[in-house]
């Protein structure tokens, strides 16, 4: 005897509230042998955990892609600055870049997942800049850690406002 829908349903909620000696029960009450209600109940139970497995797979390989994505953007928005690099080019496709990053990393709110990602490598430079001229001299790669810590004040600041006007009726 194979199971109906709604028998997959109620043991998926007996799986969820732990009565397995209950639904058992009502699978025999239902026609079912004890064997078969135990055995049945059990392949539900290891479909269950398999696909619980494969969704947290699914989203741990999300979450890394995610990761490595969000230092990529860190990278190409500190890169000129610390490197020297001053070429208008650099900072042009860095913002580009950035925008781009931004859009992969914010996909269901895409604008302002770009307005923040492109802030940061656009105000970076300044930032790191103006830290340099308050010091006065060159500083240890660390200490890049301030001005980035500006920068990112002022982007997610734009993705806070970028949230409130573009997506204020919709579900974050």
């Amino acid at each position: 005897m194979e199971l109906n829908e709604n028998q997959k349903k109620r043991i998926k909620n007996a799986i969820e509230s732990q009565s397995f000696d209950i639904e058992i029960q009502n699978l025999v009450d239902e026609g079912f042998t004890k064997e078969e209600a135990t055995l049945k109940m059990n392949q539900e139970v290891d479909l269950q955990k398999q696909l619980l497995s494969e969704q947290g797979l699914a989203s741990n390989e999300i979450e890394q892609k995610e990761y490595y994505m969000f230092i990529a953007l860190l990278s190409i928005a500190i890169a000129g600055p610390l490197w020297n690099i001053n070429f208008p080019i650099w900072h042009i496709t860095s913002v580009c870049l950035s925008g781009v990053l931004g859009y992969f990393l914010f996909k269901k709110k895409p604008i302002a997942g770009v307005a923040g990602s492109s802030s940061l490598a656009l105000t970076f430079p300044f930032f790191y800049n103006w830290y340099i001229s308050l010091k006065g001299e060159l500083m240890f790669a660390a200490e890049a850690m301030i001005p980035l810590f500006f920068s990112l004040c002022v982007s997610a600041l734009l993705v806070g406002i970028s949230f409130k006007i573009f997506y204020s009726n919709t579900n974050k």
